[in-house]
């Protein structure tokens, strides 16, 4: 198709995709050729790119934390207690770790 063009028409056809502009008069053929073949490749891609939708809950549901909001009451103790149970989850998952670690060594020995 692109055969009996001259060269000033392909690099302007080139020059409307953002093409390169370089090389003969058969590369530049080969390279609206290869835009031809491809041409629903950018159209495909977008209907597949389907971003996650978020789902988020009323603003109703959110509540400002001010100085007129009543907070339950805490102590030392529920911080303690909060960061031993946090230290406990931590422990296990490092445990886990190593334990992985561990047979990746063993197996690989």
């Amino acid at each position: 198709m692109y055969s009996t063009w001259n060269v000033e028409a392909l690099k302007a056809k080139l020059r409307e995709r953002g093409a390169s502009l370089k090389g003969r008069k058969a590369d530049l053929i080969e390279r609206l050729e290869a835009y031809d073949r491809n041409q629903n490749f950018d159209a495909v891609q977008a209907e597949e790119n389907d971003d996650p939708k978020m789902v988020l809950p009323d603003n109703d549901a959110y509540l400002d934390i001010n100085s007129s909001m009543k907070l339950p009451p805490i102590t030392k103790e529920h911080i303690t207690l909060y960061f031993l149970q946090i230290q406990e989850i931590e422990r296990e998952t490092c445990g886990s770790e190593k334990i992985l670690n561990g047979l990746l060594t063993e197996s690989v020995a």
